[in-house]
């Protein structure tokens, strides 16, 4: 039960950095488009 509790914290965390990484590159796509 721990263990499998640690690993989905896990996965949430990492689930959540890959979110922010998504949403930081495409607001720059979306500067880079508007600044054109």
């Amino acid at each position: 039960m721990r263990k499998e509790m640690r690993v989905k914290n896990q996965f949430l965390c990492v689930s959540k950095k890959v979110k922010e990484q998504l949403r930081s590159t495409f607001w720059l796509e979306k500067l880079k488009i508007s600044a054109f």
